[in-house]
């Protein structure tokens, strides 16, 4: 039989290095998507606000003119 570790906590390799966790280049990628994420989604959430704000002035102007 092969010489198989079971245990998988706690993993090395040769060198004794851990292999849990998460590489910087992994982590970097992370955030690159958080990122980008995060700078596309404001412009959308401004033009929803945006145009709330001009239907609800719409409607404020259309009751003004109707009680008038």
């Amino acid at each position: 039989m092969s010489n198989v570790n079971l245990n998988r906590s706690g993993d090395q390799n040769r060198e004794g290095i851990s292999e849990n966790g998460f590489t910087l280049v992994e982590t970097m990628l992370v955030l690159f998507f958080i990122i980008v994420i995060l700078s596309v989604l404001p412009p959308f959430f401004l033009t929803t606000t945006e145009k709330m704000e001009t239907e609800q002035f719409l409607y404020q102007l259309q009751a003004d003119l109707y009680v008038a």
